[in-house]
C-alpha cells in the first residue's frame, strides 16, 4: 500500500497486482485480494492474471465476483496461460448488467493482434516501440485488418527478442537509451537460477543490440501497395505517429548471441 501511494504521488494512473504464489482455493484467493483492496483504499488497481507463471488459477465466476465486490479493480492484465474464456466470460456478464473490466494482453503485444480479435482494450507491454502498437490498434480498430497485421510483422522480430530472460531486458533497455527515453541502460544481476552471466557480457550484448538495429536488412518484403501508410517495404517506419526503429530482422536475435560465426569475425548466416 505505501509503494502503490508512492508510485502514485510519482503520477502513475493505478498498480498492478499478482496473486500470492501460495495461494490455492477460490476463497483463499478471494480474501487476499480482499485485504488488497482494502489496503490499497482509492487506488485503482489491475489484476495481473498469469497462472503459467503464479500458478494461481482464478476461475471466471470468480474474476466476476471479485469486480461486483471491489470497486476500484478496474482492470485485468492477461498473462500467459490467463484463457480466453475469462475474456469471453467477462463480456457476457457486462452484457448482464455487470460493470465493463479493461482488458489488456500481457505478453508483451507478442499476440496482441489475436487479442484484439478478444475484444482487449489495449496491451501492457515493456516494448521499445510502442507507438507501434498503438499503430496497429489504431488500424485494427479502423477495419484494416491487413495493415495492422503488416505493421506487427513488422516488429515482431525484435518483439520476440525482447521477451527473452536475461537477454531481453537488456536489449529493451539500451533500445531506451538510444531513443532518448532513459539515461542509463544498466540492468540488474540476473536472479535467475543456473544463470551467470561472464564479465562484460550485458555491455557486448547491448553493443551487438545497436548494430543489429542499425544494420539488420528489412524484415517486411511485401509490395509497398500491401503496405499501411507509414510502413514501407524496406521495414522503415515515418509516418505519423510511428517511429522509425530502423531496419529489423533476425539478425538481432543471431547477433546477440555469441554465435561462432560473430566470434570468429566471419559473416552471419544471414547475409
Amino acid at each position: 500500500a505505501l509503494l502503490g501511494r508512492r508510485v502514485m504521488d510519482a503520477g502513475a494512473a493505478g498498480v498492478r497486482i499478482s496473486p500470492d504464489v501460495t495461494l490455492r482455493t477460490d476463497e483463499d484467493i478471494y480474501n487476499y485480494f480482499e485485504r488488497v483492496s482494502e489496503r490499497l483504499g482509492e487506488i485503482p488497481w489491475i489484476l495481473h492474471d498469469q497462472p503459467a507463471v503464479t500458478g494461481v488459477t482464478i476461475a471466471s465466476y470468480l474474476l466476476i465476483r471479485m469486480l461486483q465486490d471491489f470497486e476500484r479493480l478496474v482492470g485485468m492484465c492477461q498473462g500467459l496461460g490467463s484463457g480466453l474464456d475469462k475474456a469471453e466470460a467477462l463480456r457476457d456478464a457486462e452484457t448482464k448488467g455487470v460493470r465493463r473490466l479493461a482488458l489488456f494482453e500481457g505478453n508483451d503485444g507478442l499476440h496482441f493482434p489475436q487479442a484484439l480479435d478478444r475484444t482487449v482494450d489495449g496491451a501492457f507491454s515493456a516494448f521499445a516501440y510502442p507507438e507501434a502498437l498503438i499503430k496497429l490498434q489504431e488500424l485494427f480498430e479502423a477495419g484494416k485488418r491487413d495493415d495492422a497485421e503488416d505493421v506487427f510483422d513488422a516488429y515482431l522480430p525484435l518483439m520476440r527478442h525482447q521477451k527473452q530472460l536475461v537477454i531481453g531486458p537488456a536489449v529493451v533497455k539500451q533500445l531506451l537509451k538510444v531513443r532518448g527515453v532513459i539515461r542509463s541502460a544498466r540492468i540488474r544481476r540476473c536472479r535467475v537460477q543456473g544463470v551467470r552471466p561472464r564479465p562484460g557480457h550485458e555491455l557486448v550484448r547491448r553493443e551487438r543490440t545497436a548494430l543489429a538495429v542499425s544494420r539488420g536488412r528489412p524484415p517486411v518484403r511485401k509490395p509497398d501497395h500491401c503496405v499501411p501508410a507509414g510502413v514501407r517495404s524496406r521495414g522503415f517506419a515515418d509516418g505519423p505517429g510511428l517511429a522509425r526503429p530502423g531496419q529489423l530482422d533476425r539478425r538481432v536475435a543471431y547477433l546477440i548471441t555469441d554465435g561462432p560465426h560473430h566470434r570468429a569475425g566471419g559473416r552471419t548466416k544471414f547475409d
